[in-house]
Protein backbone atom coordinates (compact mmCIF):
# COMPACT_ATOMS: atom_id res chain seq x y z
CA UNK A 1 0.00 0.00 0.00
CA UNK A 2 1.30 3.47 -0.85
CA UNK A 3 1.65 6.22 2.28
CA UNK A 4 -1.37 8.46 1.03
CA UNK A 5 -0.21 12.74 1.24
CA UNK A 6 -3.04 15.36 0.67
CA UNK A 7 -1.11 18.58 -0.15
CA UNK A 8 -2.13 22.08 0.90
CA UNK A 9 -0.92 25.21 -0.98
CA UNK A 10 -2.48 28.13 -2.57
CA UNK A 11 -2.16 29.07 -5.99
CA UNK A 12 0.73 31.68 -6.20
CA UNK A 13 2.70 32.04 -9.50
CA UNK A 14 6.20 32.69 -8.14
CA UNK A 15 8.42 30.27 -7.01
CA UNK A 16 6.06 27.65 -5.60
CA UNK A 17 5.19 26.05 -8.79
CA UNK A 18 9.01 24.77 -9.05
CA UNK A 19 9.12 24.15 -5.62
CA UNK A 20 5.94 21.48 -5.93
CA UNK A 21 7.30 19.92 -8.97
CA UNK A 22 10.62 19.28 -7.09
CA UNK A 23 8.76 18.29 -4.14
CA UNK A 24 6.60 15.75 -5.96
CA UNK A 25 8.84 14.15 -8.24
CA UNK A 26 11.39 14.00 -5.47
CA UNK A 27 9.42 11.89 -3.33
CA UNK A 28 10.32 8.19 -2.24
CA UNK A 29 8.13 5.33 -4.62
CA UNK A 30 6.30 4.11 -1.51
CA UNK A 31 4.41 7.61 -0.86
CA UNK A 32 1.80 9.47 -3.79
CA UNK A 33 0.04 12.38 -3.36
CA UNK A 34 -3.57 11.48 -3.53
CA UNK A 35 -4.74 15.13 -3.99
CA UNK A 36 -3.84 18.34 -3.33
CA UNK A 37 -6.01 21.12 -1.43
CA UNK A 38 -5.36 24.83 -3.88
CA UNK A 39 -6.38 28.02 -1.55
CA UNK A 40 -6.79 31.63 -3.05
CA UNK A 41 -3.32 33.44 -2.97
CA UNK A 42 -3.58 36.01 -0.15
CA UNK A 43 -0.65 38.27 0.39
CA UNK A 44 -2.15 41.36 1.96
CA UNK A 45 -5.59 39.33 2.88
CA UNK A 46 -8.79 38.50 1.54
CA UNK A 47 -10.92 41.06 2.53
CA UNK A 48 -8.46 43.71 0.40
CA UNK A 49 -9.89 44.69 -3.38
CA UNK A 50 -7.32 44.62 -5.99
CA UNK A 51 -6.72 48.07 -6.10
CA UNK A 52 -6.94 48.19 -2.05
CA UNK A 53 -3.76 45.65 -2.27
CA UNK A 54 -2.02 47.80 -5.05
CA UNK A 55 -2.28 50.71 -2.55
CA UNK A 56 -1.15 48.83 0.20
CA UNK A 57 1.69 47.58 -1.22
CA UNK A 58 2.82 50.71 -2.87
CA UNK A 59 2.50 52.31 0.98
CA UNK A 60 5.38 49.61 2.35
CA UNK A 61 7.20 49.33 -0.40
CA UNK A 62 7.48 51.48 -3.07
CA UNK A 63 6.19 52.14 -6.47
CA UNK A 64 9.25 50.66 -8.17
CA UNK A 65 8.94 47.45 -6.55
CA UNK A 66 4.86 47.18 -7.20
CA UNK A 67 6.36 47.75 -11.13
CA UNK A 68 8.60 45.13 -11.10
CA UNK A 69 6.69 43.04 -9.15
CA UNK A 70 3.62 43.62 -11.19
CA UNK A 71 6.10 42.84 -14.22
CA UNK A 72 7.30 40.06 -12.69
CA UNK A 73 3.73 38.14 -12.02
CA UNK A 74 2.91 38.83 -15.40
CA UNK A 75 5.85 37.13 -16.85
CA UNK A 76 5.32 33.91 -14.22
CA UNK A 77 1.51 33.73 -16.02
CA UNK A 78 2.69 33.71 -19.39
CA UNK A 79 5.60 31.83 -19.29
CA UNK A 80 5.48 29.68 -16.30
CA UNK A 81 3.36 26.72 -15.06
CA UNK A 82 1.05 27.31 -12.43
CA UNK A 83 0.72 25.64 -9.28
CA UNK A 84 -2.57 24.03 -10.36
CA UNK A 85 -0.68 22.80 -13.46
CA UNK A 86 2.16 21.59 -11.43
CA UNK A 87 -0.69 19.02 -9.82
CA UNK A 88 -2.12 18.41 -13.22
CA UNK A 89 0.69 17.24 -14.97
CA UNK A 90 1.21 15.26 -11.96
CA UNK A 91 -1.95 13.72 -12.15
CA UNK A 92 -2.60 14.73 -8.95
CA UNK A 93 -6.62 15.64 -8.23
CA UNK A 94 -6.80 19.58 -7.29
CA UNK A 95 -9.39 19.89 -4.26
CA UNK A 96 -11.14 23.29 -4.53
CA UNK A 97 -12.87 24.71 -1.07
CA UNK A 98 -15.52 26.57 -1.18
CA UNK A 99 -15.45 27.42 2.68
CA UNK A 100 -12.30 27.93 5.21
CA UNK A 101 -10.25 24.24 5.39
CA UNK A 102 -11.27 23.86 9.00
CA UNK A 103 -15.01 24.11 8.06
CA UNK A 104 -17.20 21.00 7.99
CA UNK A 105 -17.58 20.57 4.66
CA UNK A 106 -13.68 20.74 3.86
CA UNK A 107 -12.63 18.50 6.48
CA UNK A 108 -15.21 16.25 4.92
CA UNK A 109 -13.75 16.37 1.53
CA UNK A 110 -10.05 15.61 2.70
CA UNK A 111 -11.23 12.83 5.08
CA UNK A 112 -12.34 11.39 2.00
CA UNK A 113 -8.79 11.40 0.52
CA UNK A 114 -7.66 9.04 3.87
CA UNK A 115 -4.43 10.24 4.29
CA UNK A 116 -1.75 9.09 6.13
CA UNK A 117 0.31 12.60 6.29
CA UNK A 118 -0.91 15.91 5.12
CA UNK A 119 1.50 18.13 4.26
CA UNK A 120 0.76 22.31 4.10
CA UNK A 121 3.77 24.05 1.33
CA UNK A 122 2.74 27.93 1.96
CA UNK A 123 -0.77 27.37 2.92
CA UNK A 124 -2.31 30.53 4.02
CA UNK A 125 -4.67 29.10 6.50
CA UNK A 126 -4.16 28.58 10.04
CA UNK A 127 -5.30 24.81 10.87
CA UNK A 128 -7.44 24.16 13.72
CA UNK A 129 -7.51 20.37 16.05
CA UNK A 130 -10.02 18.98 14.21
CA UNK A 131 -7.68 19.08 10.33
CA UNK A 132 -4.75 18.50 12.59
CA UNK A 133 -5.97 15.29 13.84
CA UNK A 134 -7.51 14.43 10.36
CA UNK A 135 -4.94 12.33 9.21
CA UNK A 136 -2.76 9.37 10.82
CA UNK A 137 0.57 11.27 11.50
CA UNK A 138 -0.93 14.78 11.16
CA UNK A 139 0.46 17.90 9.30
CA UNK A 140 3.79 18.67 8.42
CA UNK A 141 4.51 22.30 7.31
CA UNK A 142 7.76 23.82 6.07
CA UNK A 143 8.73 27.54 7.13
CA UNK A 144 11.98 29.23 5.46
CA UNK A 145 13.72 30.27 8.89
CA UNK A 146 15.60 28.50 11.60
CA UNK A 147 12.70 28.54 14.08
CA UNK A 148 11.82 28.91 16.84
CA UNK A 149 13.77 32.20 15.13
CA UNK A 150 11.94 34.45 13.14
CA UNK A 151 8.44 32.80 13.21
CA UNK A 152 5.45 34.72 11.31
CA UNK A 153 5.70 36.17 8.14
CA UNK A 154 8.01 36.93 5.78
CA UNK A 155 11.40 35.32 7.38
CA UNK A 156 13.44 36.15 3.98
CA UNK A 157 12.98 39.64 4.34
CA UNK A 158 13.55 39.72 8.01
CA UNK A 159 16.42 37.94 8.16
CA UNK A 160 18.41 40.12 5.73
CA UNK A 161 16.26 43.01 7.43
CA UNK A 162 18.06 42.30 10.83
CA UNK A 163 21.69 41.65 8.95
CA UNK A 164 21.86 37.73 9.51
CA UNK A 165 24.25 36.02 7.54
CA UNK A 166 23.19 32.35 8.42
CA UNK A 167 19.30 31.16 7.90
CA UNK A 168 17.92 27.61 6.99
CA UNK A 169 14.24 26.09 6.79
CA UNK A 170 12.28 24.07 9.44
CA UNK A 171 10.40 21.50 9.34
CA UNK A 172 8.00 21.05 11.76
CA UNK A 173 4.55 19.14 12.65
CA UNK A 174 1.87 21.36 12.84
CA UNK A 175 0.05 22.39 16.30
CA UNK A 176 -2.31 25.36 16.53
CA UNK A 177 0.06 28.05 17.38
CA UNK A 178 1.90 29.92 14.92
CA UNK A 179 5.01 27.93 13.56
CA UNK A 180 5.56 26.40 16.98
CA UNK A 181 5.41 22.69 16.60
CA UNK A 182 7.94 20.33 17.40
CA UNK A 183 10.76 20.25 14.51
CA UNK A 184 11.21 17.20 12.48
CA UNK A 185 14.06 18.56 10.01
CA UNK A 186 15.91 21.32 9.94
CA UNK A 187 18.50 22.44 7.51
CA UNK A 188 20.75 25.31 7.26
CA UNK A 189 21.93 28.10 4.49
CA UNK A 190 24.35 30.85 4.52
CA UNK A 191 22.66 33.80 2.93
CA UNK A 192 25.48 36.92 2.95
CA UNK A 193 25.33 38.62 -0.11
CA UNK A 194 21.54 37.67 -1.18
CA UNK A 195 18.75 39.60 -2.12
CA UNK A 196 15.12 38.64 -0.97
CA UNK A 197 14.69 36.90 -3.80
CA UNK A 198 17.47 34.68 -4.44
CA UNK A 199 17.11 34.26 -0.63
CA UNK A 200 13.23 32.87 -0.87
CA UNK A 201 14.54 30.79 -4.43
CA UNK A 202 17.10 28.85 -2.44
CA UNK A 203 14.75 28.33 0.99
CA UNK A 204 12.00 27.28 -1.17
CA UNK A 205 13.78 24.32 -2.95
CA UNK A 206 15.71 23.77 0.44
CA UNK A 207 12.74 23.80 2.19
CA UNK A 208 11.15 20.94 -0.99
CA UNK A 209 14.59 18.84 0.01
CA UNK A 210 13.73 18.70 3.74
CA UNK A 211 10.18 18.04 3.47
CA UNK A 212 11.46 14.25 1.54
CA UNK A 213 13.90 13.88 4.25
CA UNK A 214 10.68 14.04 7.07
CA UNK A 215 7.90 12.16 4.55
CA UNK A 216 11.07 9.40 4.77
CA UNK A 217 11.26 9.56 8.19
CA UNK A 218 7.34 9.57 8.73
CA UNK A 219 7.55 6.58 6.75
CA UNK A 220 10.28 4.90 8.50
CA UNK A 221 8.36 5.89 11.73
CA UNK A 222 11.79 7.43 12.91
CA UNK A 223 9.40 10.80 14.76
CA UNK A 224 12.02 12.16 16.71
CA UNK A 225 12.04 15.86 16.91
CA UNK A 226 14.09 18.69 18.10
CA UNK A 227 12.25 21.29 20.19
CA UNK A 228 11.01 24.37 19.43
CA UNK A 229 11.28 26.49 22.04
CA UNK A 230 8.98 29.45 22.99
CA UNK A 231 11.36 30.80 25.04
CA UNK A 232 13.69 31.53 22.27
CA UNK A 233 11.34 32.08 19.71
CA UNK A 234 11.09 35.55 17.81
CA UNK A 235 7.76 36.44 16.12
CA UNK A 236 7.55 39.14 12.81
CA UNK A 237 4.07 40.70 11.45
CA UNK A 238 4.12 41.76 7.63
CA UNK A 239 6.90 45.16 7.37
CA UNK A 240 5.57 48.17 7.50
CA UNK A 241 7.22 51.40 5.32
CA UNK A 242 9.59 52.34 7.79
CA UNK A 243 10.81 48.49 8.41
CA UNK A 244 10.92 48.29 4.33
CA UNK A 245 13.53 51.91 4.64
CA UNK A 246 15.79 49.63 7.61
CA UNK A 247 15.70 47.00 5.17
CA UNK A 248 17.60 49.09 2.61
CA UNK A 249 19.45 50.75 4.59
CA UNK A 250 20.99 47.28 6.29
CA UNK A 251 21.89 46.64 2.81
CA UNK A 252 19.18 44.60 2.17
CA UNK A 253 17.83 44.33 -2.05
CA UNK A 254 14.89 42.69 -3.13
Amino acid sequence: MSFRIVLVSQNEAGFLPEAIDHFIRRLPNKAKVVSAVVLDPSPFGKKLTGREKAHLAISIFGFKFVILYALRAIRNLLFQKSVIAVFREHQVPVIFLRENINSESSISLIEKEDPDLIISISANQIFKTNLINLARYGVLNVHSSLLPKYRGLLPSFWVLRNGETESGVSVFFVNEGIDSGPILVQERLQIKGLSQSELIAKTKLLGMEALVVAVKKVIANQLETMPNDDSESSYYHFPTRADVQAFYRAGGRF
